[in-house]
C-alpha cells in the first residue's frame, strides 16, 4: 500500500473493530444467560451467576494486567522450543479442563 493520508485512519477502523468485536465478546456470557440456565441448574440461583460473572472478569482482569509480562517470559524460552511444545501444551490444557465436565444431553 502506498503511503496516503488515508491509511493510518485504515488502521485505527480496523483497530475499532477488533476492540468493538473484544467488548461483544466479553458481554456474550452475560446475554446467554438463560440457555445457560437450561443447561446448568446451580445457575438458576442469582447467587451463583454472580459468582461466576465475578470469577469470569477477575481471571479476565488478571489476564490484562499480566499480559505484559507473558512477551518479557517468552523471550526467556527459545522460540523454537515454543513452537515445538505450544500446541501440545495448548491440547493438554482444553483436554485437563473438559475432563470433569459433563455437559448433559438435552431431553
Amino acid at each position: 500500500m502506498t503511503e496516503s493520508k488515508k491509511y493510518p485512519w485504515i488502521v485505527v477502523g480496523l483497530l475499532w473493530v477488533v476492540a468493538l468485536l473484544n467488548y461483544m465478546d466479553r458481554q456474550m456470557i452475560a446475554t446467554m444467560r438463560p440457555s445457560m440456565q437450561l443447561d446448568i441448574t446451580e445457575l438458576q440461583q442469582a447467587t451463583n451467576y454472580g459468582y461466576l460473572m465475578a470469577v469470569f472478569l477477575w481471571v479476565y482482569g488478571s489476564m490484562k494486567v499480566c499480559a505484559p509480562h507473558y512477551g518479557t517470559i517468552a523471550y526467556m524460552v527459545s522460540v523454537t522450543w515454543q513452537s515445538q511444545h505450544g500446541p501440545f501444551r495448548t491440547s493438554f490444557l482444553v483436554k485437563a479442563s473438559f475432563r470433569h465436565t459433563h455437559i448433559p444431553s438435552r431431553p
